[in-house]
C-alpha cells in the first residue's frame, strides 16, 4: 500500500515539474530591417545612395511580451565571419542547431539573441 502511495506521489510531482517546464509559449525569430550607411566610404564623402537597410533576425524567448516594459533580458550579437552572413547561425529554420539548442535548453536563462548581416557595404 506505502509502495503504490509513493509511486502514486512521484507520478504526481514528475508530471507537475514535466507541464510547468514546458510553456505553452513557443520563441519567435522576427525580421527585421534597419538603417545603416556605406563604411567602405568616408563619413565626408557619402551621398544619398549610401545609406540603406541592413538585415537581422532576432531571436525572443518563450513567453517573451513586448508590452511588458519592466522585464528585462539579458542582449547577445552573434556576428558571422568573413564570406559569411546572418544566415550562418540558422535561427530562420526552427530545426536548425543554434535554435533548437535555445528553446529546449531549461537550464539557461531568458535573453534576446540578435544576429545582424555584418556586411560594410552594400554588396
Amino acid at each position: 500500500m506505502l509502495k503504490k502511495f509513493t509511486q502514486t506521489v512521484i507520478l504526481i510531482f514528475g508530471l507537475t515539474v514535466l507541464f510547468t517546464s514546458c510553456p505553452n509559449e513557443k520563441s519567435e525569430v522576427v525580421e527585421i530591417n534597419y538603417p545603416t550607411r556605406d563604411y567602405t566610404v568616408p563619413a565626408t564623402k557619402l551621398t544619398e545612395n549610401d545609406y540603406y537597410n541592413k538585415h537581422a533576425f532576432v531571436y525572443l524567448p518563450a513567453g517573451y511580451d513586448k508590452m511588458n516594459k519592466k522585464k528585462k533580458y539579458p542582449l547577445l550579437i552573434l556576428m558571422h565571419g568573413s564570406g559569411e552572413n546572418e544566415y550562418i547561425w540558422g535561427l530562420n529554420d526552427p530545426n536548425g542547431e543554434l535554435r533548437v539548442y535555445l528553446d529546449n535548453n531549461i537550464n539557461i536563462k531568458e535573453f534576446i539573441v540578435v544576429t545582424p548581416s555584418g556586411v560594410s557595404d552594400k554588396t
